[in-house]
């Protein structure tokens, strides 16, 4: 059987990013002459991250996680 399917061209961070999940996920048959297939996956946002604010002090190292209150 033979398909096509359309390129998207995305950054080498991105692409690796990617493949590296569905390769996580067992998705190995979805790589293809350097492509990745990825028919029947749809792709979601990240949910934003949450703020961290980061006190660089030599004597208080610490993080704060703004968590909206």
């Amino acid at each position: 059987m033979t398909y096509t399917y359309a390129e998207l061209e995305v950054s080498e961070q991105v692409f690796d990013e990617i493949a590296g999940k569905l390769r996580e996920a067992g998705y190995h048959h979805a790589f293809n002459e350097g492509a990745i297939d990825m028919h029947g996956i749809g792709l979601v946002k990240l949910a934003e991250p949450e703020l961290v604010t980061v006190f660089d002090h030599p004597q208080l190292p610490f993080a704060h996680v703004n968590r909206g209150d």
